[in-house]
């Protein structure tokens, strides 16, 4: 008696039904043998698809459409983990999202961001006033860089007291 893969067939079954059972069964075995021969026999998801079609509850076309949706949902992209996140974080669309998110909130708590430019200088940027100053070495003061993306006007700098969450005029003479 060859090999099989499935349950043996039920007691009670017709001769007609107990030949459409044996007929499936080595349709299916036959199906394991070949996917075995390719170096990957099926998994038990596969064989239990395939069980309940030698039993008759499913059609052929139906364990197909089975198969097929578990391999999609199996070998679907997915999110990048945490392997990826270099690459991601570099990315322009992430960039782009990024800074909504972090500018969209500093502007609703006018408060400020802070950062390194391109020149290396410490910045802080008002999303809510489009100010951009540069951050004293002890943190205390802010030269003004740029209002509205418009440079500052270096011949007269504008200097103020750095704060949390506002700024106010500063004075030389305070110190």
């Amino acid at each position: 008696m060859p090999k099989t893969h499935f349950q043996p067939a039920p007691a009670g079954l017709t001769p007609d039904q107990l030949s459409a059972y044996q007929e499936r069964e080595r349709h299916a075995n036959n199906a394991v043998a070949i996917a075995s021969s390719a170096g990957t026999a099926p998994g038990q998801e596969s064989l239990a698809l395939m069980q309940r079609h030698v039993s008759g509850e499913l059609s052929i076309e139906q364990v197909i459409a089975l198969t097929d949706a578990m391999l999609k949902a199996r070998y679907a992209p997915r999110p990048p983990g945490l392997e990826d996140i270099g690459a991601l974080v570099q990315s322009p669309e992430f960039q782009e999202r990024f800074d909504d998110v972090v500018s969209g909130t500093a502007r609703r708590n006018n408060s400020f961001i802070a950062y390194r430019d391109e020149q290396g200088r410490m910045v802080r940027e008002y999303p809510a006033t489009e100010e951009v100053f540069e951050t004293s070495a002890d943190r205390k003061t802010l030269t003004l860089l740029s209002v509205g993306g418009i440079p500052a006007d270096t011949a007269q700098p504008v200097v103020v007291e750095a704060t949390p969450y506002r700024f106010a005029p500063y004075s030389a003479e305070e110190t």
